[in-house]
This record gives C-alpha cells, sequence and structure tokens, in this order.
C-alpha cells in the first residue's frame, strides 16, 4: 500500500489505543513486524495551549530567542504568541534514548509525542472539532517529526464525545470535513482520518464521508467497522467496509475483531490495502509476527495445510503483493525479515514484558509505570493457565521491582 510516497509491505499497523500504546508497546509490535504505527491520540487544543504555557514561562525567565524567530520580547507577549513563536519547543520530543535524566523532565504532551528509532515512519493521531485548533495544532514544532498526521473521528468514549471530538464528528459530516480540510492545507504532511460507519447503532455514514474526506485531499481513511453506538458490542461489519473501499479511489485501512489468522483473513477480503490491529494485540505485541507468517504460508501454493491452499487463490486476488508503481523518491518500508515465525515461548513473553517495562524507564516515572504497566502485564498473562491467580497478584504490585520478581515467578 501507499499513502503518498510511503510505501508499505505488508499493510499490517498497529492502531492508536489511548492509555496503551505507549512508544514502548509501540516500538515492540514494530520489532515484530507492524509495517505502521500512531501515537496515542492527542488533543489539538491541549497541545495549542501547552506550548502558549510554554512559551510563557520562557519568556517569564527572560528566555527570548526563539528558534527561527526573530521576534523581540514585546512582540512575542502579546495575543498572537503562539503564530510568532511556533517553532519555539524547550525541548524535542525524541531525544537519544541513552539520556534518560533528560527524557524524565519531558512535559507530559512530549511523553505522549516520544517515539523511538524503531519507529520509522510513524504517525501522530490528533483529534478536535475546531478546525483552528487543529490547524494550530499541526503547524507546532512538536509534530514535524511526525511523517504522517491522523486526525481521529471515530473515538466512542463519552468524555471525548461529549465536547463534541472523536466519533461526535460524524454526526455533523460538514465540520468533519472542515476539520479535515483544514488540517489538509495546513501541512505538506499527508493526511489521515480513523472513523466509524457512523454515529447511531444503524447508521452507515462511511462512503459519504469517505468521498468528502477524499474530495478536500485526505490520503487514506482507515474504518472500523462499527458505529458509535455499538462501542465494541456485536460484530464488525465486513460488508460494509468492503463497500467503502469499492467506492473510494485512496487507500482504505480495515480495523476492528482482526485477533487471529481466521478474522485476519476475513478483514483481508474485503479488498483493504491494509489492516490495522487494536484490541488484537493487547498483551500480545508479537500478534504481528503471527499475522505475517500466516501470510507466507497462504502464499504457498504448495502447502501442505489444504485450509492455507483453500486460501491461496483468494488472497492472490486481494491485497498481498498489489503491484504498486514505485518512483524514485518513494521510500518503501519492509520488514521482511521478521516473516519467520517466532515461538512464542514463556521466556519469550518474559523477555518481551521486561523489555517493555525497561524501555518505560527511559521516559517515566516508577510511579507511572508501575500504574500504567498493571493493565498491560494483565493481558500478558490473560491465557495462562492460572491466569485469575495471577491477575490478582499482578494487581497488587508497588513497585518496578516487584514486578520483576513476580514475572520471574510467573514465566518459568
Amino acid at each position: 500500500m501507499k499513502i503518498d510516497k510511503l510505501n508499505f509491505k505488508h499493510n499490517l499497523f498497529l492502531a492508536p489505543m489511548a492509555g496503551v500504546t505507549d512508544f514502548a508497546f509501540r516500538s515492540l509490535a514494530r520489532e515484530m513486524g507492524a509495517d505502521f504505527s500512531y501515537t496515542e491520540m492527542v488533543s489539538a487544543k491541549g497541545l495549542v495551549f501547552n506550548q502558549l504555557k510554554t512559551n510563557k514561562k520562557l519568556l517569564d525567565k527572560n528566555l527570548n530567542t526563539c528558534f527561527n524567530c526573530d521576534n523581540s520580547n514585546d512582540l512575542c507577549k502579546n495575543n498572537d504568541i503562539l503564530d510568532n513563536c511556533q517553532n519555539f519547543s524547550l525541548l524535542n520530543s525524541c531525544f537519544d534514548e541513552e539520556n534518560s535524566s533528560l527524557e524524565k523532565n519531558l512535559t507530559e504532551y512530549e511523553k505522549m509525542l516520544y517515539t523511538s528509532k524503531l519507529e520509522n515512519p510513524v504517525a501522530v493521531q490528533i483529534f478536535g472539532s475546531d478546525a483552528e485548533f487543529m490547524e494550530k495544532a499541526v503547524k507546532l514544532q512538536q509534530l514535524q517529526k511526525f511523517d504522517i498526521i491522523d486526525i481521529n473521528m471515530g473515538c466512542p468514549a463519552p468524555k471525548i464525545v461529549k465536547n463534541g471530538d472523536g466519533s461526535a464528528l460524524l454526526k455533523d459530516l460538514k465540520k468533519a470535513v472542515d476539520v479535515a480540510n483544514a488540517v489538509v492545507k495546513s501541512t505538506t504532511k499527508p493526511v489521515t482520518v480513523k472513523m466509524r460507519l457512523g454515529f447511531g447503532a444503524d447508521e452507515n455514514k462511511s462512503v459519504e464521508l469517505g468521498r468528502m474526506l477524499q474530495d478536500v485531499g485526505v490520503s487514506a481513511v482507515c474504518i472500523h467497522g462499527r458505529t458509535r453506538e455499538q462501542f465494541y458490542s456485536g460484530k464488525v461489519n465486513f460488508e460494509a467496509i468492503a463497500t467503502l473501499k469499492s467506492k473510494l479511489n485512496i487507500p482504505v485501512i480495515g480495523n476492528g475483531d482482526v485477533f487471529d489468522d481466521a478474522s485476519y483473513f476475513d478483514m483481508l477480503k474485503t479488498g483493504v490495502d491494509a489492516v490495522m490491529v487494536g484490541r488484537g494485540a493487547l498483551g500480545k505485541p508479537w500478534i504481528f509476527n503471527q499475522l505475517l507468517h500466516f501470510k507466507k504460508l497462504c502464499k504457498n501454493k504448495n502447502n501442505e495445510n489444504k485450509q492455507l491452499n483453500t486460501h491461496y487463490d483468494e488472497l492472490d486476488n486481494i491485497l498481498i503483493n498489489k503491484n504498486l508503481d514505485k518512483q524514485k523518491d518513494d521510500v518503501c518500508y519492509d520488514n521482511s525479515n521478521l516473516i519467520n515465525k517466532i515461538d512464542i515461548t514463556s521466556s519469550f513473553k518474559k523477555e518481551i514484558i521486561k523489555k517493555h517495562i525497561s524501555m518505560l524507564q527511559k521516559v517515566y516515572s516508577e510511579k507511572f509505570i508501575v500504574t500504567h504497566m498493571r493493565k498491560h502485564l494483565l493481558w500478558y498473562v490473560k491465557e495462562m493457565p492460572d491466569a485469575t491467580k495471577y491477575r490478582l497478584q499482578l494487581c497488587k504490585i508497588n513497585s518496578v521491582k516487584e514486578a520483576l520478581i513476580l514475572l520471574d515467578q510467573i514465566f518459568i
């Protein structure tokens, strides 16, 4: 699949999930075969106001020199401070990974925008319903390192929807398109949108909105095959996803209920250009390796597995290895070396979990890591024998040291 000048070979993406897909988890997924990842969704208004607050603190300390900006102190103190000093950033969001003492001084927004060297390329996902704030956020220096700007129009969380953001935009398609148009016009980067079928339980506005987004220059859309009112209940509407794909000229990424080989195959059959895995990766960042291995087996016509042979001809006619005309300046990202299937042993899982924790220690405080990692640890042990006992123990950890000792006891 190709988005602007970015080419992806395996077309398998990790979904952005608020409070879940920290940079360490994303890095693990990328190591194990995910072609692409996104930051957790970040508020456009929050980014803008955070930058204003940062600028004010610096100005109060008489730090009046802005990057790429010759404005005087008096000029910077006016109400247009953000516009005049938009290139100023207290800290770069992506530091050398060895400089842990500096990284722990990052602001909350800088932590959310933090990326590792393994995330190349990578997208930032922003949310908001005010076109002006979305436009200003996209111009901030902190977002310039990202390869794609993704707009969230699918989050069903009540606290997001009540402010008119996320999937609430599906109730007002004109506003949704105005937001997308403002972002597209404010950046030279490709802009994508993650959305749902509609807002109401039986609504399906995906084709109408998809066409409108395509017309204003959105480079690709990701569709979760449910409505907002469904949240995550019921089944994904594969037929609606296939219809959307057939009606648009831009790439369509399919999302929803991809948990294993069978559900991955069901999504591929819709004809989407790429597949995004969300909840299926919880506690299993290695799922990408498993799905890539499944795809590799399906492509082998001489495979002894009759079911896989049956899949071959269907897969051959859909998204696998679509022929793309690459231009000279296109960049192709290829994880071919990761197709060999990983043996998911107990020791391997322990190694991955410890690596997850170790990476987080470079940026976050121990208090945050203990709280944040509890849910990840519960997912990591979910499918194990005696999972209930382990989950009760993991819920009680109060330090990273306790977590590591318990992991050694669980993963023998």
